[in-house]
Parts: structure tokens; C-alpha cells; sequence
């Protein structure tokens, strides 16, 4: 057994220590007791027993305690005893006074050793407790500057005057600060929005959104700007996180995204348009053909300017309504899609009390089409029904989703009141519209623009119209 012992005594009472404290404390009182036997003289012999006790009293259990006390008391009394010449043994009053003094004497040191030891005990281990607790919080800290720093979103804190507190690099640029950056200074300098931030308002509840504005730089050029925004208290007032990030390519591609679809509904309309007067041309060219066969105005050369007029004008008309060629398919998740679709719709059929229920194929395949052009016409169908279903006291629409063969067919039903006469249903400017009546002929333009198709289901009850797009693949989970 290593019998090494450490020159600190705090490592006495070690649990590491422990046993070779038992040892040690045994051996002491035996040889104290040894010595006792041998010096049979009224010597404080007593008092030296408290040194085996004071080494072993933490790693006793607390009836071994007892029972070393009883020990040490017994044989201090016995060897002791013999020099009062039997007068000691006579009263037994002293006697037994002199061996509770002892007893309590033992038991008390142990104790008082016992409870000092497991305090410190306690102690070391909450200190070790709260240097792990230092330890982890400074890796988490670390962590979590490494992450601010390298994020590429702006990230900055503001106090309750609005005072950058701190900021990452991201910021600096994307607001192109000169050193030493933004820190230090007024948030509303860069991010106006926030420049009527509460001042020293501690009693306001923490809060959490997401806002669209114009941020400015440090040279004063305007951009859009997305802001995450989020409060929070410390004991030195209140704090504004935010995370700042440029839109002004997400603004360019909306935009951009936004007027490619304003012509290519204009040209759908137009044509809708073109193809009236064509209508209106042709009746006139009968009319002017036989009143050119009477042979009364056949020589007129204004009768003849008005038969060229006319001829020029369903030429134009004519021209105007050939297909275009720059509309670009592409592989699109209709999943997605009609996820989008049912998010956007969802407020309003929530408003009117309607229903919106989605039954879509597991592992739908992807279809050909153009993302936002598909989406209109979900949102058109979908609107179409909630105002048919305006008086039903049952009002539900169904979106079925479905793949057949190298196609996939997308079924809208309601419970409105149904549609009487499907003949003309897909005719601009008809007669009975709501409003133009160029919804669904617009809606299939756009579907037969990347080969897709609309018509119209009859039901027994509401309505049913079916969007028919091509499959573009299987999906991975499903390939063989």
C-alpha cells in the first residue's frame, strides 16, 4: 500500500485520503495507548486521545464514531485508574462524570471534524460545479461569437437609446461603415425604422418580429432591407437584437418576375381582345361583300377605303393572335405549389367560414410548367370557388392531386351552386360573368403556354374543373 502523504493537511481529509486517515488515527491511539499502559501516572493522557479522533473523525461512519469514543474513554479510564489508589473508584459520581466529559469530549471533536469536512467538501465541489459551469459557458460563448462572426447577415445590438452596443463584420460592410464601424453609434442613422425605438422603457413586454424597410449606408444609399427584430432585458436596461439582411436582389427578381407576368397576361388579354374584333371583322366583311354585290356602292371609292379597312384591321388582328414562343417551362414541384396556394387562400376562406381540404398523392412527380404562372391559376380556381360557394351553407373545396400515367391531373371541387351551361364557359367578355369573365380563359392560356390543359368535370353536385400538366419523373423514393 502507497503510504505517500501530502504536506498540506487540507488533503488529510481528502476522499482520496481517507483510508489512510483510518490507518494513521488507528496507529496513533494505539500507540498513545500503549504508552498510557506503560506510565501508569495521573499524566492528561485524555487529552491526547482527541489526536487520533481529530485524524479519523471524516472517515468514520457515525456509530464507528461512537464507538472509537467509547473506546478511547474506556482505556484512558482504565490505565488511569489505578493511580487515584482506589479513592476514584470509591465515588462514583466523579467517576461517571469524568467519563461522560470524555465521551462527549470525543464525540463532539468527531463531530465538529465531521461537519467541517463534508462543508468543505460541499464547497470544493460547488466550486468545481461552477468552473465547469464557467468552462462551458465560455466555450458556448465562443461558439456563439464564431457563429455571429461569420454569419452573413448583419447582426447588431442596440441599448434602449439606441446605441449600437456591438455588430459583426457583416454589418460593417453591408453597410459600408469606415472603422471603426457602426459601434458606437445612432441605429437610426442606418436602419431609420428603428430610429423612434422606446427610450429606457423597462416595463415593455419582449418582443419578437419581422419587418420590410429602407436601410441606409454610411454614404447615404438607400436599399431595402429584411429585419428580424427581438428585445430583451439585462440589469442594465433594455436591448434590441437585430439581423439585417439586403433585399435588393430579392427585390430586382420580383420585380423582374412581377413584369414578366404583367405581359404575358396583357398578351393573353389582348388576344382575348384581338380575337372580338376578328368576330367583328369578319361580320363586317359580310356585310360589305354583299352590299358590293348590289352594285350600288361597288364603285365608291369610299365603300372601296372601308372593305380595305376592314381587311387591315383582321390582318392586325390575326397577327396579334399568334402563339407566343418565349414562354420557358421548367421542372416544378407541385407539392410546393399547391402548399403555396393553400397559404395565401387560406385567410380568406378562413373569413368567409369555407373549408380548404388537401388530397394529394404520396411521391407526386414533378410537372413542366412555370411556377408562378401555375400558381395563379390554382389561386383563380380557388377563388372562383369560394364565390360560387358564397350561398351554400356548406362550403368545402377539395384539391385532389393525382398522377396518371406520364400525366397529372389536379381536380378542383366545391360545393357551390354548379355551373349551368358549360358551353362557353372558357369565352372572354361573356355574357353572365361576375366580372370579365377572362379568369378561366386567361388561367388555361397560361396552362396551354407549357402544353397544360383545363376543363370543365360536370358533377351531380358543385363544380369540378381538372388541370392536366406532364410528368416530368418519379420521384427517388419510388425508382426501381
Amino acid at each position: 500500500m502507497d503510504f505517500s502523504w501530502s504536506s498540506a493537511v487540507a488533503t488529510w481529509y481528502a476522499p482520496e485520503n481517507r483510508r489512510r486517515a483510518l490507518y494513521l488515527g488507528l496507529l496513533a491511539g494505539l500507540a498513545i495507548a500503549l504508552v498510557n499502559m506503560q506510565v501508569r501516572k495521573p499524566y492528561p493522557f485524555g487529552a491526547l486521545y482527541f489526536v487520533p479522533i481529530l485524524i479519523m473523525a471524516a472517515s468514520l461512519e457515525l456509530w464507528q464514531l461512537f464507538a472509537v469514543a467509547a473506546t478511547f474513554t474506556f482505556v484512558r479510564e482504565y490505565f488511569q485508574a489505578p493511580a487515584a489508589q482506589g479513592a476514584a473508584f470509591q465515588e462514583h459520581f466523579q467517576i461517571a462524570a469524568r467519563v461522560t466529559t470524555y465521551m462527549v469530549g470525543y464525540v463532539t471533536t468527531g463531530l465538529l471534524i465531521r461537519v467541517t469536512v463534508q462543508s468543505r467538501q460541499a464547497v470544493i465541489e460547488h466550486l468545481h460545479r461552477m468552473q465547469e459551469q464557467v468552462e462551458l459557458r465560455h466555450d458556448a460563448e465562443e461558439q456563439l461569437r464564431v457563429l455571429v462572426e461569420s454569419s452573413p447577415a448583419a447582426i447588431l445590438i442596440a441599448d434602449s437609446r439606441g446605441r449600437v452596443l456591438d455588430c459583426n463584420r457583416a454589418a460593417d460592410h453591408l453597410f459600408q461603415a469606415d472603422p471603426p464601424g457602426i459601434k458606437g453609434r445612432f441605429i437610426g442613422d442606418y436602419l431609420p425604422v428603428l430610429g423612434s425605438m422606446p427610450k429606457g422603457a423597462s416595463h415593455h413586454q419582449p418582443f419578437r418580429t419581422k419587418i420590410s424597410s429602407r436601410a441606409r449606408r454610411a454614404g447615404g444609399e438607400v436599399f431595402p432591407a429584411d429585419i428580424w427584430l427581438s428585445s430583451y432585458e439585462t440589469h442594465s436596461g433594455d436591448r434590441l437584437a437585430a439581423i439585417v439582411l439586403d433585399a435588393s436582389e430579392e427585390l430586382r427578381e420580383r420585380e423582374e418576375e412581377g413584369l414578366h407576368r404583367l405581359l404575358s397576361q396583357s398578351h393573353i388579354v389582348a388576344g382575348a381582345v384581338w380575337h372580338e374584333v376578328r368576330n367583328l371583322c369578319a361580320a363586317i366583311a359580310v356585310v360589305h361583300l354583299n352590299l358590293q354585290r348590289e352594285g350600288a356602292l361597288s364603285q365608291s371609292p369610299d365603300f372601296q377605303a372601308l372593305g380595305n379597312l376592314v381587311g387591315g384591321l383582321k390582318n392586325l388582328a390575326s397577327g396579334e393572335l399568334r402563339p407566343r414562343r418565349d414562354t420557358t417551362a421548367e421542372e416544378v414541384s407541385l407539392q410546393e405549389v399547391l402548399e403555396d396556394m393553400r397559404i395565401v387562400v387560406s385567410g380568406q376562406f378562413a373569413e368567409a367560414g369555407a373549408e380548404i381540404h388537401m388530397d394529394i398523392e404520396d411521391h407526386l412527380p414533378n410537372v413542366m410548367a412555370e411556377r408562378y404562372g401555375l400558381l395563379q391559376v390554382f389561386l383563380n380556381l380557388a377563388q372562383n370557388s369560394l364565390r360560387a360557394m358564397r350561398d351554400s351553407p356548406e362550403r368545402i373545396v377539395t384539391v385532389e392531386a393525382h398522377s396518371e400515367g406520364d400525366r397529372v391531373m389536379i381536380r378542383f371541387r366545391d360545393t357551390g351552386r354548379g355551373i349551368a351551361n358549360a358551353k362557353n364557359l372558357f369565352t372572354p367578355f361573356q355574357s353572365g360573368a361576375e366580372v370579365t369573365g377572362l379568369g378561366l380563359y386567361v388561367s388555361r392560356a397560361i396552362l396551354r403556354d407549357f402544353l397544360g390543359e383545363m376543363t370543365h368535370e360536370p358533377q351531380p353536385r358543385g363544380c369540378c374543373f381538372v388541370v392536366t400538366l406532364s410528368a416530368v419523373g418519379v420521384p427517388q423514393e419510388v425508382q426501381v
